[in-house]
């Protein structure tokens, strides 16, 4: 593009700071950083912040993420959620509990993403107590159903915390349920079941 004499938008910076984000380079996040830094790109537009947030969370520039997260003007919940995964990669899970309250406190409804991370994050951190409140939460007042997947990091975050008993309920429920939804299925495509 330079030898074109083009200059890349925020559109093309965006996708510059995601594929930075999966090759994790941290000298590459501070040139892009520092490229953005000219003045020509409105670096509190929400998505190119988010970029950035998720970007320098991903290669491990946690002190600067904290710095562009404070400045956003509008933090929605992309940038919760980048903020939250970044402190979970770091082992700062009891950080990320708080973000994730943070979070809720500014008025953002958590989605499905923001639930997996969170309860990634507590399971890593051992925050056994917290991951069953957020469990509990996302099911009780948000209405989201637990996936199989939620009920593998529920039984993971319990079965390392040493409550055996408490995962083996669990995993009993998710047999339950999967037996229910299989029994509706058979029934729906016309199979008897005894």
């Amino acid at each position: 593009m330079q030898a074109l004499n083009l200059k890349p938008d925020e559109y093309v910076m965006v996708d510059l700071m995601s594929a930075c984000s999966q090759l994790g380079s941290l000298e590459l996040a501070k040139w892009i950083k520092s490229y953005m830094s000219d003045g020509s790109f409105d670096l509190t537009r929400a998505h190119v912040a988010s970029a950035l947030v998720d970007m320098n969370t991903k290669c491990g520039n946690m002190e600067r993420v904290a710095i562009i997260f404070e400045k956003m003007p509008q933090r929605n919940l992309i940038s919760f959620c980048s903020m939250m995964q970044g402190l979970c990669i770091h082992g700062r899970g009891a950080q990320a509990v708080l973000m994730f309250d943070r979070m809720i406190e500014e008025r953002l409804r958590p989605d499905d993403v923001a639930f997996t991370i969170i309860l990634a994050a507590c399971s890593h951190a051992g925050l056994a107590d917290d991951g069953c409140h957020f469990f509990d939460l996302m099911t009780r007042e948000y209405f989201i159903s637990p996936s199989a997947d939620y009920y593998a990091c529920m039984v993971n975050l319990l079965g390392k915390a040493g409550k055996l008993e408490a995962a083996f309920e669990l995993i009993r429920l998710m047999l339950k349920r999967t037996l229910v939804l299989g029994v509706l299925f058979l029934r729906r495509v016309g199979y008897t079941v005894i």
